[in-house]
Parts: C-alpha cells; sequence; structure tokens
C-alpha cells in the first residue's frame, strides 16, 4: 500500500501532468509511452500514466478500458478522487 501512495504521490506531484485528470499506477509498467484508451491519450513512464480529460465518460469506463490496454492496476485517481480497493478490484476484472 505504502508503495502505491507513493507511486500517486509522484504522479501528482510531476509539474508536467499538472493538467491530467486522470493517473494510473499500472502493476506492470506499460511497454508503450504513449497510448489512446478509447477517447482518452494516455502518456505512460516507469512511474505511471496520466491522461487529460476529453470527454464526459465514467471515471469507471475510463479505468475499465485502460486496464484492457495495460492489465492490471495497482492505482487509479480519477481528478482528485482515487478508487477504493473495491472500484480498484472492479476495474480490474475487466482485465479478465
Amino acid at each position: 500500500m505504502r508503495k502505491v501512495l507513493l507511486s500517486i504521490g509522484l504522479l501528482l506531484a510531476t509539474p508536467a501532468q499538472a493538467t491530467s485528470y486522470f493517473h494510473a499506477v499500472p502493476a506492470q509498467p506499460s511497454a508503450k509511452a504513449t497510448l489512446i484508451s478509447s477517447d482518452v491519450e494516455w502518456r505512460c513512464t516507469d512511474a505511471g500514466c496520466h491522461a487529460v480529460r476529453t470527454a464526459k465518460s465514467p471515471d469507471r469506463n475510463v479505468c475499465t478500458r485502460l486496464v484492457k490496454a495495460v492489465g492490471p492496476l495497482n492505482a487509479f485517481v480519477a481528478g482528485d478522487a482515487a478508487f477504493d480497493a473495491e472500484a480498484l478490484a472492479r476495474c480490474n476484472s475487466a482485465a479478465n
């Protein structure tokens, strides 16, 4: 849990990502630096992925689509709200 919180903190603290709405920490780093999942363009590094909100898609749908693209997530933040363990588990179920 501490590693996840540290990863989220690093994602939120990086100035280049200040305008991002979505932040995610994949269980395994993404092999791609940029990927498009539905209508959202994600930028990924070893520390995680971030994206600007571009549509009115529900946050859970954005999370699910990212999981389908990169695999399970250790953390997902939409705006200033981090998914709790239950919401993250529901999102990660899309990887199966």
